[in-house]
């Protein structure tokens, strides 16, 4: 134990030396491993001019840690150069591989930002996002494997069901960032497009363009590596979709008729299609889609999160009683969700059921305490002030 402790430790303490040598200039590196080598030399001769034992044992303990972090720089230097080689080599190959493709028409390419930012989004919004693009773009994204080849598939599958299921949860969502980075090239990076497209969330149907770009260079890298593969495809549908530019959108129409040739049986199609549509504006035939989505879900959390979106689209459409309905049999599965609580508590209010509408909204804060359940609290609190106003008059 105390073997596989010490292992550790020094394993870590050499990613941790790696890690900032990377980050320095290649000539310092060098002279930095010489100067620690010179400070060894320099202590084991000046330990031959001392004769005391104790101070002895000290100088000599002192040149053999510096010996020790020295030939760790310079071993550390040569795995440096190694890597960066190889990584420059990867970007080159990766470059020319992607220009191939595009010219045969296997790989579409990344749109550029809006020349204007979605309305209503101030400049803070779009700076969180932004930041949290550069936070998951350092992520060093299928180097570290952490998982066994054979176990990658499942647990890429149970992790993107977390992901389509996590609303806004950025904890959940980064939690689940470092899952993906550990599994093998492509899966990692479609994980990433898929947790790019969910941190680029803002409200409504509103996306910060920023982080919708990030996705698309994950999604990209995936197609890359595997061309046409569809999981990376219906990421790509959906950070292209979530963007109103019409470029974007015209993309977006492309990609659907991809995968629909390449892969017209994948079981997330429908959902997709369902987030296609409803970003356009297309409330009846989303509707179609997440009912097909429905047949298709393989967990209650997955139920849940697709009967919420399909009563968000019967909102749409007006159809209030109808969402009351599906938001209920939402809620019946996943009891923890806050989401399900507040937007069954919108609906309600609608339909003027104030007093199930506070119990819902009750519900949703009890479980998380966030603005829009406390902006629906006071609303539906004056629906039910000037109801009973109304009823004494």
């Amino acid at each position: 134990m105390a073997s596989n402790l010490t292992n550790n430790l020094i394993g870590k303490l050499f990613d941790t030396l790696r890690d900032r040598l990377m980050q320095t200039p290649q000539p310092w590196r060098w002279i930095l491993g010489i100067l620690i080598f010179a400070m060894a030399v320099f202590c084991a001769l000046l330990a031959t001019t001392v004769h005391d034992t104790a101070p002895k044992i000290v100088i000599v303990i002192g040149a053999g840690l510096f010996l020790l972090l020295a030939l760790m720089v310079l071993i550390g230097n040569s795995f440096v150069g190694s890597s960066q080689r190889r990584l420059r080599n990867i970007a080159v190959e990766s470059e020319a591989r992607a220009k191939q493709l595009l010219a045969e028409g296997k790989l579409l390419p990344i749109p550029p930002l809006p020349t204007e930012p979605p309305q209503g989004v101030s400049p803070e919004e779009l700076a969180q996002i932004e930041v949290a693009a550069a936070q998951l773009h350092k992520i060093p994204w299928g180097d570290r494997k952490a998982y066994p080849a054979k176990q990658a598939p499942a647990i890429f599958e149970s992790a993107l069901a977390e992901v389509n299921a996590a609303s806004r949860d950025l904890a959940k969502l980064h939690r689940l960032a470092h899952v993906f980075a550990g599994l093998p090239r492509p899966l990692c990076h479609v994980g990433a497009a898929e947790v790019m497209f969910r941190l680029s969330y803002l409200r409504g149907t509103t996306y910060a363009p920023v982080g919708l770009r990030q996705g698309l260079r994950f999604a990209t890298r995936a197609q890359v590596h595997t061309p046409l593969q569809p999981d990376a495809l219906i990421a790509q549908l959906k950070l292209l979709v979530a963007c109103r530019a019409t470029y974007w959108q015209e993309l977006a129409t492309k990609t659907l008729a991809m995968i629909r040739q390449v892969a017209p049986d994948h079981p997330r199609l429908a959902l997709a299609e369902m987030i296609y549509h409803r970003l356009r504006g297309e409330y009846e035939e989303a509707l179609v889609c997440a009912d097909r989505a429905l047949g298709t879900a393989t967990n209650p959390v997955e139920a849940a999160s697709l009967l919420s979106s399909k009563a968000s689209l019967l909102m749409s459409l007006d159809r209030y009683a109808d969402a009351v309905l599906t938001f209920q049999n939402a809620s019946s599965l996943t009891p923890s969700d806050p989401w399900i609580w507040h937007n069954a508590s919108i609906a309600l209010t609608h339909v003027g059921r104030y007093h199930e509408a506070l119990q819902c909204c009750e519900r949703a804060l009890s479980i998380m305490d966030f603005g829009a359940a406390r902006a629906q609290h006071e609303r539906i609190m004056e629906s039910l002030a000037q109801q009973l106003g109304g009823g004494a008059g």
